[in-house]
């Protein structure tokens, strides 16, 4: 026979299913979980591992931005990891959230990344710099997985991983982040490992010599070819020759 509910256990039970859920209730009111359950529904509870599975729908179902995205290894995806490796950093306390900042004259390259992510959060304009935050722990947690943390994100920084023939991509989303190229000089700047790491793949893949090395700081260099027919073989690599 059914045994009723008392005050006691009612009052037990809505203060602390949404905390502890049905299995720890059913041992402190020697109840079995799904009496736990069943009563819970009667008062609208949700249980913690519920509001963790919609938390996790909600993420999946995300139509502010491609959640999958990084899962491939694209030519979208190396460009965007470019720009992510030039300005971006992550975080995961309490929130996951990818953040790209920018100097005010690079906007349009943080519309493009928008464009091609699919994604629709904004663009936040300050004086000087435009910011794009996307809060997705999938979106993130799958960046971290499969091509590594951003190096602002870290003290050891690394180039991400990606395969040689998208190389190309990644420097040219590195150049729409921070970088320069003029009639006269084309230059990319970061970390110093991952500066020698795209220096090595632009000699072997373009065929031109071992470029002027400026450090910038203890943590930062740039890397800078200045001879015309250098310049030119780089940007025919890139697709963006005139």
């Amino acid at each position: 026979m059914n045994r009723p509910w008392t005050p006691r256990e009612r009052s037990t039970l809505a203060s602390r299913y949404a905390t502890e859920g049905s299995l720890a209730l059913a041992v402190a009111l020697d109840r079995s979980p799904d009496s736990i359950t069943s009563q819970a529904r009667r008062y609208g509870l949700s249980s913690p591992g519920a509001r963790m599975r919609q938390a996790r729908t909600r993420v999946l179902q995300s139509r502010s931005v491609d959640v999958g995205f990084f899962a491939g290894q694209t030519t979208a995806v190396a460009f965007v990891l470019g720009m992510v490796w030039a300005c971006g950093t992550v975080k995961t306390k309490h929130r996951q959230v990818l953040r790209l900042t920018l100097p005010s004259d690079r906007l349009s390259s943080l519309r493009r990344v928008k464009d091609v992510m699919e994604c629709r959060h904004s663009i936040q304009t300050y004086e000087h710099t435009v910011v794009l935050e996307i809060s997705n722990s999938d979106l993130v947690q799958t960046l971290l997985t499969r091509h590594g943390p951003p190096p602002r994100s870290v003290a050891d920084p690394q180039p991400p991983r990606i395969p040689e023939q998208l190389i190309a991509r990644f420097a040219d989303g590195h150049l729409a982040a921070t970088s320069r190229r003029t009639g006269n000089h084309i230059h990319w700047r970061g970390p110093h490992v991952v500066m020698e790491w795209l220096s090595r793949a632009i000699q072997t893949q373009v065929d031109v010599p071992t470029p002027e090395i400026i450090a910038m700081t203890t943590r930062e260099q740039t890397i800078r070819w200045q001879r015309i027919p250098d310049i030119r073989k780089i940007e025919t690599w890139l697709g963006i020759a005139d």
